[in-house]
């Protein structure tokens, strides 16, 4: 047979959208290495090719069991699996718990072939795995077989390799079995110079084992072939495969020319048999967050968590050196506190106390469902903001890299924040929008100086300076809640008050409630009111975001309204009507809108029906509806003009004696 060595990666170079992005149990090529050449019974370990390097990096620190061959993975449950050429024992590597494990033996494939002659495999997109062997001797055949992933059992016998003529393809013994990314399945022979062939490999087909003709002939991959790998990168779809003899040779395939092209060539181990499975994986993600967002004083410290996406259903590995540099001014803390769910044999995240950033090797490993490190950094200064970015690109893996920048921003300091309300009366609905109120009438200012949840405790000063319409101030309350105090203290500057306080000692979440009472002028007018905040002395608030907040106010001069109630009947007998007459009157000087009218029946009387007239401009409600009018109150519609008036008319029947 010769080295199983090397691997030819078959590339199918298309995205079919059959195949999930998402959960995608194929983030790697693969290769069974034989770790110092030594051929069976040495120590063979499992590998995954790194394009970033150009090498066969080993996975963990196990070893495979006894002469590993025929190396295939399933993209449906994320298993590798491959052959003892020895025992004829087909086994499992569970990629997430790196677990080996037996599933049954194979049934030998047809004299003068044996157990050792079984050197390829594959599995296609719907999971069925495919077996190869080949006989070196004469006459050369090669078969095909399905058995099964979960007993090694054939499921569909061998059946002998041919050409869609009936003819025996020439394979020359060794070579290797793959799918591509379209589900099109290959063979590449021994020959010299290589060949590959399309081969059915579907068991409902009449052409099950049948290969096209004629095979591409491979150009460029030297002379002493001993081939005995091909496989896909499942990330881009492009085709390599291996050969040599005293070394490890592998090329990259042009699967339209058949022009192969040397990347890797290698003495210090041999690849035996390399592998793939069908489905594009899901690209790595990375997000990053600072706890907390503030922090008071300098220098000031929070943690820095990066998470490590994966949303494939087996790990993934780093190709190159990942690294997050911490903005200037932002050091690893004295006590880094760093902690990592990435950590594995092949590279755990590293720093030191001091350092201006977070290293993750080569190789190091993301598991599925993706890990997250953290690690304790400190600011030095209360100075702009620093914004900690990872850009897109910067981790790259088996499965691509980081479409998406990752970033957050921490600041020394606290985050003070105020906002304003309004309103006519103390129980009216509190409002951020204008408000209109009468003249003369009193109104409240309410303000709200919290201090956020993501800061440090702080100290905040305040001003509110009221305009000359709102005169006098009748009272200012300050109330406090979760900690710290707020007191406030006024004075009539150049006709106006000022409002002014400080929030001391504030613990994140903390708030301190304002409540301004006052009086509207007589005078008519329209006015902005405007309190701003600033960190006191000692305490930073470097975001100016919420530190001010505005409310504008109508004075609208008051409306004089009247109603008045009659009744022409001196006395009314049980089972008679009468006519109950409703005025209301606006004798101005003001409009008076939203002006409401309600009429609630005393008992012994029912009201069947209702009518409305007017004088000067006024108008009656659009709806004249009686129970509305009785119980919530019908609306003057759409002012009530001054020097107006509208009046109701009921007919009302008497219902009982002694009303």
């Amino acid at each position: 047979m010769g080295r199983f060595i090397y691997g030819v990666l078959l590339a199918a170079t298309l995205w079919l959208p059959s195949f999930s992005w998402a959960q995608s149990a194929c983030t790697a090529m693969w290769a069974t290495v034989d770790n110092d050449g030594g051929g069976a019974g040495t120590t063979q370990s499992l590998r995954y090719y790194n394009f970033s390097t150009n090498q066969w990096t080993r996975i963990g620190t196990a070893n495979l069991t006894g002469n590993p061959n025929a190396l295939a993975g399933d993209p449906t449950s994320g298993l590798l699996y491959y052959l003892n050429r020895t025992t004829g024992q087909l086994r499992s590597y569970n990629l997430n718990t790196n677990a080996d494990a037996l599933v049954g033996t194979v049934s030998a494939p047809p004299a003068p072939a044996t157990a050792a002659n079984i050197i390829g495999s594959t599995i296609d997109s719907s999971g069925r795995l495919f077996l190869y062997a080949t006989n070196g001797g004469s006459p050369a055949f090669a078969v095909v077989a399905q058995v099964s992933k979960a007993t090694a059992a054939t499921v569909t016998s061998w059946v002998q390799v041919r050409t869609t003529a009936g003819a025996t393809p020439t394979i020359a013994g060794s070579g290797d079995l793959n799918t591509d990314q379209a589900n099109i399945s290959y063979i590449v022979s021994n020959t010299n110079p290589p060949t590959y062939h399309v081969l059915d490999l579907n068991p409902a087909s009449a052409s099950f084992g049948r290969t096209n003709s004629p095979a591409l002939t491979i150009t460029g991959a030297g002379g002493g072939l001993n081939n005995a790998g091909v496989a896909v990168d499942p990330l881009t779809g492009q085709a390599y495969f291996g050969n040599g003899n005293a070394n490890s040779v592998t090329y990259s395939l042009d699967v339209a020319t058949g022009a192969a092209t040397l990347i890797n060539n290698t003495t210090s181990y041999w690849v035996t048999d390399m592998g793939n499975c069908v489905s594009p994986p899901a690209a790595p993600t990375i997000t990053k967050s600072f706890t907390p967002v503030y922090r008071s004083g300098s220098p000031g410290t929070a943690t820095l968590t990066l998470i490590f996406g994966n949303s494939n259903s087996v790990p993934f590995w780093l190709t190159t050196d990942f690294r997050d540099v911490l903005p200037a001014g932002m050091r690893i803390s004295t006590t880094p506190a760093l902690t990592s769910t990435c950590s594995s044999p092949s590279g755990t995240p590293t720093t030191a106390a001091g350092s201006n950033s977070v290293t993750f090797v080569a190789g190091g490993r993301i598991p599925a469902g993706g890990c997250q490190v953290t690690v304790r950094v400190s600011a030095t200064a209360s100075v702009s903001p620093y914004t900690n970015t990872i850009a897109a690109g910067s981790l790259t893996t088996t499965a691509g890299s980081n479409a998406a920048a990752a970033s957050d921003t921490f600041q020394v300091g606290v985050d003070f924040e105020v906002a304003k309300f309004q309103r006519q009366d103390a129980t009216d609905p509190l409002q951020t929008g204008t408000l209109i109120v009468g003249a003369g009438l009193t109104m409240q200012y309410v303000l709200t100086i919290s201090n956020s949840t993501d800061g440090g405790t702080g100290t905040a000063t305040f001003t509110d300076t009221l305009p000359t319409l709102i005169t006098p101030v009748l009272s200012v309350t300050p109330v406090m809640a979760g900690g710290g105090t707020c007191n406030t203290t006024s004075a009539i500057t150049g006709g106006r008050t000022r409002i002014s306080g400080t929030v001391t000692s504030a613990p994140p979440g903390s708030t301190c409630t304002v409540t301004i009472v006052a009086r509207a002028s007589t005078t008519a007018g329209t006015f902005q009111n405007t309190v701003t905040i600033a960190g006191a002395t000692g305490t930073t608030d470097p975001d100016a975001v919420g530190n001010t907040a505005t409310v504008t106010t109508v004075i609208h001069p008051a409306a004089l309204l009247t109603i008045s109630k009659t009744n022409a009947a001196a006395g009314v007998a049980a089972g008679q009507t009468t006519t109950y007459t409703i005025t209301v009157a606006n004798l101005g000087p003001a409009d008076a809108p939203g002006t409401l009218v309600t009429d609630s029946p005393g008992p012994g009387l029912s009201c069947i029906s209702m009518s409305c007239s007017t004088n000067g401009s006024a108008s009656c409600p659009p709806a004249l509806d009686l129970p509305t009018f009785q119980s919530t109150g019908l609306t003057i519609t759409p002012t009530f003009a001054a020097n107006s008036s509208v009046t109701f008319h009921l007919t009302c029947e008497v219902t009982a004696t002694g009303q």
